[in-house]
């Protein structure tokens, strides 16, 4: 099976006549695997179709409604009925009333509509969409929480009883990063200021859901493509509970969080996404016990993970009696096979996972009348199940396969259960949001208007067997110094005629483990002097002859501080720039009876180790802005939001378009200080230049924020990020 399917496969190879400008991207055409011309339902085609049920799902307020210039989904106790009795209440929404102005919302429907009205052609109901997200934020950054109460007009986001912990859920984070994109992509959305702010919200969430929603420790997996080091939770709390805490993970979770990740890396050019898209997917196979060879499955609807001081291993906590697959829930994991066709998109390799899916459409999806919806772990599965809600999640899958017809006749197969009398599903009393969203997201997205036509993210193209480790080194965010990227010369006293591989490399505690370069990018691991864990180390190079490091791992509490030429990261600093000059290269005159990597003092410094710089703070740009790049006119940096998690400001003071905060640190031995400054296209940057060691914490200006993991924001700002 899996010799017929491709590495990769080009988006645009199937007919189409949608034609699509990307806001992100420029002009680029966005082609389905469906012609929006086919028939569709009554006499329309598929394009009309795709409209026509948008609009009757929100036709009906008892299914979605407005609270002022906000949507909000009331939740049911089934997606097939929407009356006041069907409201949920007791335990899964614990207030005092319950009736149509008194009522629960959970972000898992919420943001299933807002994916469908992302691909739709109405921004109005967008913006009601993005309205909404202020509203029920949580205490995690910019995250909704994930269930929340409407009092008449009033809307609790954290209300006791109901949501008291303001926990979060991860896949319903994942789809309102996918919405947001989605629609700040969406051709038929004309005003621009308000695509910028969805975009805006959409990279902070993403920034976000890794720090709140994902334990980022690397551990080791046998699975062959080395350590893991993102792991997704269930929410905020899963995460704050760690790896072996109850219902720590959910089996459906993980489709949308990888494509949620995708797009993110597209958008931003930031391949930490596309590294936690990949470790999303090895978190899935890595429980999912899969050798290469055999379809298997996670345990159950929910699991924990165990073993944590060797390999870890997945043990159900939720539908464990017997352990299999709930029937509503998990069932939403055939999605992995759709992230996998996006991942294929945008020159990505989601490791393993192509062979997973050629095993289990193999086995399983090769009838588009018929698939399993629950399976057990070792693969078998209970039964065939048939209907909308079914062919919807096979017809997901199946984007994924070679063979095109399949997905095509699994999608016809979901609509056919629709009702033109009754405007519902199989003759249900209501059409509701849950099951129904599954048949209208593939048809949207196989009509193109997912726009996931970004162009190709930069990384190396691992042509191996799946089941063949791959030394895979991640590749840096996109240039975000302020440089050209024209391909200035560099200066002239720059070493041209010498690569990154030539640098020396050094760090003041342990030795060096490995040093791969790739093309222009070279991976350098230590050992961490005793310490449990490795620093590893990216450095790659650059436009106008710069070298930027990034450090992409390092030992909980190790102070430590590592180098590549000039360029050093350490406990504090995640990234340093710099231009090479020859002291940051091993000389002949060097190599001779002298090691050239492990505590080596570059020569011809008067400074034993070149100072930390998170990131280059810029110098002023008098360029105006791009006259297409919607920014907030007559304000400043100065006029910014600023904020800090824990501590108090103690000082504010702006020079020129740069402006420096600095914060205690509520008890801590030391200050934050945060540098934010005025960019060209009306972007402001905002970078971390101190903290004290050990500190957890989130400082912000605007909606860029640094933290003990992140060093360096950028955002375009919209009205909601300054003072009023």
């Amino acid at each position: 099976m899996t010799s017929k399917r491709m590495i990769f496969e080009v988006y645009a190879r199937h007919i189409a006549t949608f034609v699509l400008f990307v806001f992100c991207f420029g002009s680029v055409y966005a082609q389905g695997i469906l012609d929006s011309n086919a028939q569709g339902i009554d006499g329309k085609n598929l394009g009309q179709s795709y409209d026509f049920l948008l609009d009757t799902m929100l036709a009906n307020d008892a299914v979605v409604t407005s609270i002022g210039n906000k949507m909000w989904v009331p939740w049911y106790s089934s997606s097939s009925k929407c009356g006041v009795g069907d409201l949920q209440s007791g335990g899964a929404c614990n207030a005092p009333q319950i009736d149509s102005t008194h009522n629960c919302m959970v972000t898992d429907e919420f943001s299933q509509v807002g994916i469908i009205v992302s691909m739709g052609k109405d921004q109005n109901r967008m913006d009601e969409f993005y309205n909404t997200l202020p509203a029920i934020q949580s205490t995690n950054g910019k995250i909704p929480a994930w269930r929340i109460y409407k009092d008449g007009d009033q809307i609790k986001s954290c209300e006791s009883g109901i949501n008291g912990n303001c926990d979060t859920a991860s896949d319903g984070t994942a789809r309102i990063i996918i919405s947001l994109f989605t629609a700040a992509n969406n051709p038929y959305f004309t005003d621009v200021t308000k695509k910028a702010g969805y975009l805006n919200l959409a990279k902070q969430l993403a920034i976000d859901m890794l720090y709140y929603e994902v334990d980022r420790t690397c551990r080791p997996s046998d699975l062959g493509y080395g350590d893991i080091c993102n792991w997704l939770a269930a929410g905020s709390e899963a995460k704050r509970g760690g790896l072996s805490s109850f219902d720590y993970a959910y089996t459906g979770y993980y489709p949308d969080a990888i494509i949620a990740m995708l797009m993110a890396c597209t958008s931003t050019g930031d391949t930490l996404f596309c590294d936690a898209a990949k470790d999303f997917g090895l978190n899935y196979l890595q429980a999912a016990k899969f050798d290469g060879s055999n379809f298997r499955t996670p345990p159950g609807k929910s699991f924990r993970w165990i073993n944590l001081g060797g390999v870890p291993s997945a043990e159900c906590t939720g539908s464990c009696f017997p352990v299999k697959w709930d029937d509503a829930d998990a069932p939403r994991a055939l999605g992995i096979c759709q992230a996998n066709y996006y991942a294929k998109q945008i020159g990505v390799v989601l490791p393993g996972m192509d062979a997973y899916c050629g095993l289990w459409e193999e086995r399983y999806l090769s009838d588009p009348t018929k698939v399993p919806l629950q399976y057990y772990p070792d693969g078998s599965m209970q039964n065939y199940q048939s209907g909308y809600f079914a062919q919807g999640l096979q017809s997901l899958s199946l984007m994924d396969s070679d063979n095109k017809v399949l997905y095509k006749s699994s999608l016809a197969n979901a609509p056919s259960h629709f009702s033109s009398a009754t405007k519902t599903w199989d003759y249900t009393q209501c059409f509701g949001v849950y099951h129904p969203a599954f048949v209208m997201r593939s048809l949207g997205s196989g009509l193109g208007r997912d726009l996931f036509s970004g162009a190709p993210v930069s990384v190396p193209d691992p042509v191996v067997p799946d089941n063949t480790p791959v030394n895979d080194p991640v590749n840096p965010p996109a240039d975000t110094s302020g440089g050209s990227s024209s391909g200035t010369p560099a200066p002239a006293d720059t070493q041209t005629s010498k690569t990154i591989a030539d640098m020396r490399v050094s760090i003041d505690k342990g030795t060096l483990l490995s040093d791969v370069t790739v093309g222009t990018c070279r991976t350098v691991k230590f050992d961490s002097a005793g310490n449990a864990g490795e620093v590893r180390v990216l450095a790659c190079e650059k436009d106008g002859g710069k070298i930027e490091v990034y450090r992409q791992a390092a030992p909980s509490g190790l102070v430590f501080r590592a180098c590549v030429g000039s360029g050093c990261v350490d406990q504090y600093g995640g990234f340093a720039s710099f231009i090479p000059v020859d002291a940051d290269y091993v000389s002949v005159q060097a190599d001779s009876g002298q090691s050239s990597v492990v505590n080596d003092t570059p020569t011809g410094t008067s400074d034993t180790v070149p100072p930390v710089v998170d990131a280059t703070p810029p110098t002023s740009d008098a360029t105006p802005p791009a006259a297409d790049v919607p920014i907030v006119t007559g304000k400043s940096v100065g006029d910014l939001r600023v904020s800090i998690d824990k501590g108090t400001l103690l000082s504010d003071v702006i020079v020129g378009t740069c402006r420096t905060v600095k914060f205690d640190s509520a008890g801590s031995a030391g200050e934050v200080r945060v540098l934010a400054c005025e960019k060209d296209g009306g972007k402001i940057e905002v970078y971390r230049q101190a903290a004290p060691s050990g500190l957890a914490f989130r400082a912000c200006v605007g909606s860029g924020c640094v933290d003990e993991f992140g060093g360096f924001a950028s955002f375009i700002p919209t009205d909601a990020d300054y003072y009023t």
